[in-house]
């Protein structure tokens, strides 16, 4: 398929779930396909033969923009892509997009700034007082699905390392996080479950001690609005 519909492609990387064997009928197929040179990069998905695919187009300078992006956000989801995937089609183009996926994932993403690491306490100390406060079964789900990601960037990007997202959050927990990582996974499960948020208030408030703790107190100053 990839043939047909990518004539010219330099380099093919085959990066789903089926392709590490860990994948069932109704999972999608995931490829990266680089060309030479292009215009633009472009992401696709179509069905073909019952099966979904999710299609990323680029050349090598565009990845490497989009590995930017990926980094300024702490999300590797594009060179994680690249580095963990089976070869379609080799050659030189592909060793340098694995070569350049590897290097900008071991320099690992930005540094977080002060300002940044301020905001996310206080986006924290919010949700956190909302849950101590909350009654209503759905509003306590509700926050807590907002509080979840957050918690993990927080835990991860605060240390310098790569966050996630969705199952990849969770995988990040389990392999990576073996000090932490279970109690916050118990935690939310009974938060989600059966809508009690204490253990979860209790688990958060250790992620974010290294740094001072939670905040319920912060000042944002917007951009000037006039032209001087």
């Amino acid at each position: 398929m990839a043939e047909a519909r990518y004539p010219g492609a330099a380099a093919l990387f085959w990066t789903s779930s089926l392709a590490r064997g860990t994948g069932t009928r109704s999972s999608d197929i995931d490829l990266v396909v680089v060309f030479d040179r292009l215009d633009h990069a472009w992401r696709e998905s179509f069905l073909e033969e019952g099966r979904l695919f999710e299609v990323f187009v680029h050349d090598l300078d565009s990845l490497d923009l989009f590995f930017e992006k990926d980094a300024a956000r702490g999300l590797p989801v594009l060179m994680d892509m690249v580095t963990r995937s089976v070869v379609l089609r080799a050659g030189p183009v592909a060793d340098a997009a694995r070569s350049l996926a590897e290097r900008r994932l071991a320099e690992g993403p930005r540094s977080w700034s002060a300002a940044e690491l301020e905001r996310s306490r206080f986006i924290a100390g919010d949700l956190l007082e909302d849950l101590r406060g909350a009654t209503d079964p759905d509003e306590i789900r509700i926050t807590g699905a907002l509080l979840y990601p957050h918690a993990l960037d927080h835990l991860r990007r605060s240390r310098g390392l790569w966050s996630g997202r969705g199952k990849h959050a969770l995988r990040l927990l389990r392999k990576e996080e073996s000090e932490i990582g279970p109690a916050l996974i118990a935690a939310f499960e009974a938060l989600f479950a059966r809508a009690e948020p204490g253990a979860v208030v209790e688990t958060v408030d250790r992620i974010y001690a290294p740094c001072g703790g939670a905040l319920v107190e912060w000042r944002n100053d917007a951009p000037p609005h006039r032209a001087s």
